[in-house]
């Protein structure tokens, strides 16, 4: 498995799970996304994707001008699962269900685009077309294939390893995951929404 280069946000050592990591945020303005979805023609998650990918470029460019043209991979985790597979607790409980228990997940390796030219919409533009054409190959379903086999044939360790090795040769690990879709309440206090993040990734 080829690993991307030393760069500012990759720094190539092993076992970097166990070391303190800085969590930040940002808000961004959902009718300005929605501005440049439409100029565009694009997807909300195409927007948001190009801009990380554009922000990481600026980055590592500011921080070390020699590695704008490093090559740099980011992995985009997806739920494989079909929105019309999605059932209530009640109706997965049930013995006659059909519904599948756990996730169903697979992942695309994306070549981050490099700063080759000045314009973001350009920048978007092409960050877009390099997912699309991932999305669009067989390697999606043939990944979660194969790892779905691996885990029967093996056991979830195997499966485990294949995502930590393609993780840790990778510089970034994009992750959608979808809120709740039914109210929710923690001690009797409602809740909003949920804010995922992963810690202690090799990557």
């Amino acid at each position: 498995m080829i690993e991307d280069d030393i760069t500012p946000v990759r720094s190539g050592y092993e076992r970097t799970e166990s070391l303190p990591v800085t969590l930040s945020n940002i808000s961004l303005s959902l009718d300005q996304i929605k501005e440049i979805k439409s100029k565009l023609g694009v997807t909300i998650n195409d927007v948001v994707c190009g801009m990380i990918f554009y922000g990481i470029r600026l980055y590592m460019e500011e921080m070390n001008e020699k590695t704008k043209k490093s090559n740099s991979t980011a992995v985009v985790m997806l739920n494989t699962r079909n929105i019309g597979g999605y059932q209530s607790l009640k109706e997965m409980q049930k013995p006659e269900s059909k519904g599948l228990w756990g996730n169903q997940i697979s992942f695309l390796q994306v070549s981050i685009p490099k700063l080759s030219q000045p314009d973001p919409l350009e920048f978007v533009w092409e960050s877009r077309k390099l997912i699309q054409r991932k999305r669009r190959s067989f390697s999606v379903h043939l990944i979660g294939l194969l790892m779905n086999l691996e885990m029967k044939l093996r056991d979830p360790k195997a499966v485990a390893k294949i995502i930590y090795d393609t993780i840790g040769n990778s510089s970034v690990l994009f992750s959608n995951m979808v809120g709740p879709v039914e109210k929710m309440a923690l001690a009797n206090n409602p809740v909003n929404g949920l804010y995922f993040t992963m810690t202690g990734g090799p990557e």
